[in-house]
């Protein structure tokens, strides 16, 4: 199973932010898209590793299981 989690920052009021040469205004409310990413149980990301030819190396989670880093390596041909 795979669950897709997205993340926004949500502005409280007018912004106005400077990158380099250019500006970048924000209303107040405006939301910006700052990340996309999908959440996959043990035996999918299992099935995911296998299929990209690698192998499951490590595999680190917290104490409740909720969040895991999983370390892989190229498996040998």
């Amino acid at each position: 199973m795979s669950r897709t989690v997205e993340m926004h920052l949500r502005c409280l009021r007018v912004v106005v932010v400077r990158v380099g040469d250019r500006s970048f205004s924000f209303t107040a409310g405006e939301s910006i898209h700052t990340e996309s990413s999908r959440k996959y149980d043990f035996d999918r990301i299992d099935t995911l590793v296998l299929k990209a030819g690698r192998r499951l190396e490590h595999f680190w989670t917290d104490a409740k299981e909720r969040f895991a880093e999983v370390g892989l390596r190229v498996m040998s041909r």
